[in-house]
């Protein structure tokens, strides 16, 4: 039997607006980076006070046996707390940087000639759902690893064998502009408008390599396994989003070389769903042969429907090997959807 042990709210900290592993001075600091700036090393994060909260363990399933110190080490602001609250973010009043380098692409959906420039060309088209299909040409990079940076979100991605990719992303800005870069320095921008982002919630939760995460949206009380329970066994399409019938996930990332960078990102429809009642939104971490015993930091951005952006970094301390296979919840970690009636 899976036992998940709950981190109820008051017993886990969380950074506010503090840097995180995924260098918080990317895209998410403005429309505009800086070439220097995109990388995947870790940063190191604002000087801040460093608190260990520990954690009281409760077993959803049953009591038999009960892990002991589970704690959660976060670096907090001055004004620090031991609620998981998080800061604000706004991409319009943030400060601007140098404008990389990288050809821009035009509004059409076209590509650079295979083989006529080694400079990597990009295009966005937006889709149902908030969504973006991104077309990359890379004729020089084939079958090369390259990071999407979007407004914060940064996942791993791979060219095939002619340097070419199709990725579908989600935006996080009407109008939304989107990076790629390759390891060498070189990459390529592409922009869209997303004017439906307004009718969803949509709530992203990335972390570093194998780290075990899962986001887990409960629509309207569903229970685990139910048919309002949407996670990555059950993601639904972008469809059931588009026509107001639920929400869906979306796993971003390719698990490839040593740190790839991953993501989940669950929308739902606010705008356009004709029930009422909550959507209640959890962080679970799978403990593996992987990470326990070890650190893993991840990080949420949480846009909803009125435009704002909520950040909030996170460091978990797994417990020992000897409870793989059970699951840590925080169920505070991310904010519930409450749709009142239309």
């Amino acid at each position: 039997m899976i036992r998940r042990i709950t981190m109820a709210g008051g017993t886990f900290a969380v950074a506010m607006g503090a840097g995180f592993f995924m260098q918080q001075g990317d895209a998410s600091a403005g429309r505009d980076v800086a070439r220097s700036d995109l990388t995947t090393a870790p940063v190191t994060a604002p000087t801040a006070a460093l608190q260990t909260v520990s954690a009281e363990a409760t077993n959803e399933v049953e009591t038999n046996p009960v892990l002991d110190d589970v704690t959660f080490e976060a670096v907090l602001s001055d004004a620090e707390t031991v609620a998981p609250t998080v800061a604000n973010f706004d991409p319009d009043t943030a400060p601007e940087t140098d404008t990389p380098e990288f050809p821009a692409a035009p509004a059409a959906d076209t590509v650079a000639a295979e083989g006529s420039s080694c400079d990597p060309f990009m295009s966005a088209r937006a889709m149902d759902a908030a969504l973006v299909q991104l077309t990359l040409a890379a004729p020089c990079h084939s079958a090369q690893p390259l990071t999407v940076h979007h407004e914060g979100l940064m996942f791993t991605a791979t060219t095939d064998a002619s340097g070419n990719a199709r990725i579908m992303a989600p935006a996080l800005r009407e109008e939304a502009m989107f990076i790629a870069a390759f390891d060498d320095g070189t990459g390529a921008i592409a922009e869209t408008s997303v004017s439906d982002l307004v009718n969803y919630d949509r709530v992203v939760l990335q972390w570093q390599g194998d780290a075990g995460f899962e986001v887990h949206a409960m629509e309207f009380g569903a229970n685990y396994g139910e048919q309002g329970h949407v996670w990555r066994e059950a993601a639904r399409e972008a469809t059931d989003a588009a026509t107001g019938t639920g929400g869906f996930l979306l796993e971003l990332g390719q698990a490839v070389g040593d740190a790839p960078l991953l993501a989940e990102v669950y929308t739902f429809p606010t705008g356009k769903s004709p029930q009422a009642g909550t959507i209640s939104l959890s962080v679970e971490a799978e403990i593996t042969v992987n990470n326990c015993a070890t650190d893993v930091s991840a990080q949420t951005l949480e846009r909803t429907a009125e435009a704002s952006v909520r950040i909030a970094d996170l460091t978990l301390s797994i417990p020992e090997c000897e409870a793989i296979g059970e699951f840590l919840v925080l169920r505070d970690l991310l904010t519930d959807l409450t749709l009142a009636q239309g």
